[in-house]
Parts: C-alpha cells; structure tokens; sequence
C-alpha cells in the first residue's frame, strides 16, 4: 500500500502502515533505536519510509533530545572565489555524518557575524565553524559565552590559540615556496602587494615575506593592499609603474590582487612575464585560465573544510582532546605568469599618477 497524499508523511502515518505503535517507528529510524526491533521490520519501515518521501522533523527531534543534528558556518565574503570549495568539504563530511549545514557570511563586518552567530543559535546549530574577517573579532568570545561548539577556519584571531579549535592553511610556507621559487628564476629584487594586515593572511604573509626575502638574499618593497581585491591588486601596479622600481618580480597577497595587477601591466604594455613576474596565492578556481595562466600559492581548500567539519563533529560528541591548531601545508603550482628575471630593471614603462612605494626592506 502506497499513500498518495500531499500533506508530509508523519511517523504516525507510517505506524498506521504497519500496524505498530509510532515508538516502534521511531526506532527503526534510529540509528541507536533500531536494535531495539527485529532487523527485517527495521528494514522495511525504513524502506516504506524513503518510499513515502518520510522526512524527519529536526526540531521535535531536538526538542526530545538537545540536538538539531545541523551546524552553521559563517564565511566572510560570498563573493571570494575561495570558499565554496571550503564549504564544499564542510559540506561533503557533515552530509556524511547526517547533518545538516546552514550556510551564512559577514560581508567582512563584525556587525552583521555576531548577527548571523545569533540567527544560528536562534536555530539550535549544535556547532559553529567560523571564518573570521578580522585578526581582533569579540564575535568569537560571544560565541565562547554562550557555550557553543566552535571551530576557527582559515583565518585566525589574536588571542584564539589555545582557546579554540582552528584549521588554517600554513601561510609561511606558501610564502617560502614563493622566494624560492622567484630567486630560483634569478629574480633578486620583488615588490609584495600585501594584503590587509588586520587580516591574518595579510600579516603572516607579509611577515613570512620579510623573513624569507632576507634569508634567500634578496631584496624587497611593499605595497600594501586594504583588501584582497582586484581594484586594490590594479592600484598597486599602477603605484609599481609610477615609481619604476628595479623590481622584476610581484607577489602578489592573493589571486585576485594579481589578476588586478596583471590586468594594469597587460594594458600599461608591460609584459608578463617578460618584464615583471606576477606570483598569486590561494589557488583560486580557474587560475589557470587567466592570461598568462597565474603561477599561485594553492591552498588545500576542500581539506580545510573537511578537517574543520571532523574536528567539529569530535567536539560536539565530546571526543574532542582538547583546542588543537592544525595547519595544512600549500603547494606552489608554477604557470606561465612567472619567468627567469630579465637582465636588468625592467623597460621603462608608461608613468601613471600615484605616489612611490613604500621603503625597502634591506636584505640583511
């Protein structure tokens, strides 16, 4: 017998079916209940159940039992190519566990994070997985307040270790693949299009810099970038071509602030990577399809989700060992936005209105 109804099946319906009590439903749809009953009448009322389109109410279920079996996850931007495929790996190992995700970003405000963390909480979440905009974020400490579960993603703030769970990639390593590789090429003097340093991309990246520059001899200048963005990648450039540093080489904070940069050189005449070598970082989706194809910094993205979503999962069950800090290792990916460095300073380019770089940093 197949009940054609509009109305969603109920667990009584199902009962009715069958002709047993709805607790006896309810086992058989439970992983933990269903030893309860007998192993074919199990399998058959689960059977009936996917037949009927049976889906399971989450909040009676948390009523009853203090769990809503979902987890949000705050990112700070939509628009920022990297984080689907994060919140794909988030996604992918919590649908394996059974729950589901609820999906919410900041639009880079604290504001309108420690809103969404309230939206979430309105809604039960059993946990949290949380990509904060900012390196100071009382958001977090809200969170800490109210008890919930809490795993760091990708970016970290000051304070936090110790305290919380985070899973981040190793920016310092990105950064020494990316010397290397440009001294490697004979490369010995770069400008870094740093990020927001109020970031923590942008800080370690440009502390990493600093560091690895003097250790592989070379030297370097700074333009720092107030976001990770192509506008800001496309200013920098312009401020590279009117200050005509001897530099052959950019680093760029991240793909989209090297796609801004190449976009100016393209139309300024300066050739990439003839004249000046452009290094991005995160491993942005479809980099390599850019003009040049963008040699970057990739980031284990979908690993970084799915580690994140275990060691939630471990916390919210309570098998959790304790705050960990877990740092995935990046891979340089060289394409044809990177070359060896030209003989000498790069060929005089056409002057644009902003104002010199920032001072060097010595190699020694």
């Amino acid at each position: 017998m197949v009940l054609a109804r509009k109305d969603p099946v109920r667990i009584k319906d199902l009962a009715e079916h069958f002709g047993v009590s709805p607790s006896t439903v309810s086992r058989a749809l439970s992983p933990k209940g269903r030893s309860l009953i007998s192993a074919d009448l199990a399998a058959r009322i689960r059977a009936k159940a996917e037949e009927m389109g049976y889906v399971g109410d989450v909040y009676a279920t948390g009523l009853r039992t203090g769990r809503t079996r979902t987890v949000g996850v705050i990112i700070p931007d939509i628009q920022n190519p990297i984080f689907p495929p994060i919140v794909r790996g988030i996604q992918n190992r919590m649908d394996e566990a059974g729950l589901v995700t609820l999906i919410a970003y900041s639009d880079n405000r604290i504001d309108l994070a420690r809103r969404e963390v309230e939206r979430l909480l309105g809604r039960r979440v059993d946990g949290l997985i949380y990509a904060s905009a900012f390196l100071e974020d009382p958001v977090i400490d809200f969170c800490r307040e109210q008890g919930v579960s809490l795993v760091l993603l990708n970016r970290s703030v000051r304070g936090a270790r110790g305290l919380y769970h985070e899973v981040l990639n190793d920016e310092a390593e990105g950064i020494r693949q990316t010397v290397a590789h440009l001294a490697s090429l004979g490369h010995r003097r770069i400008v870094h299009f740093n990020g927001p340093v109020d970031v923590l991309q942008g800080l370690e990246r440009r502390e990493a810099l600093r560091r690895y520059v003097r250790e592989y001899g070379l030297e370097a200048e700074e333009c720092e970038c107030t976001a990770f963005s192509r506008e800001e990648g496309a200013r920098c450039a312009r401020q590279f071509l009117s200050a005509r540093p001897s530099a052959t080489a950019i680093v760029a904070g991240n793909d989209l602030i090297a796609i801004g940069a190449v976009q100016v050189f393209k139309e300024a005449g300066l050739r990439v990577p003839d004249q000046v070598s452009v290094v991005g970082f995160n491993g942005m989706p479809f980099s390599e399809m850019f003009d040049p194809p963008l040699t970057t910094v990739a980031i284990p993205h979908v690993q970084l989700g799915a580690r994140a979503a275990e060691i939630l999962l471990g916390e919210m069950q309570g098998e959790s060992e304790g705050p960990l800090t877990v740092k995935l290792e990046p891979v340089l990916v060289a394409r044809r936005s990177s070359g060896p460095a030209p003989g000498g300073a790069v060929d005089d380019p056409p002057r644009a209105t902003e104002t010199s770089l920032k001072p060097s940093i010595p190699s020694s």
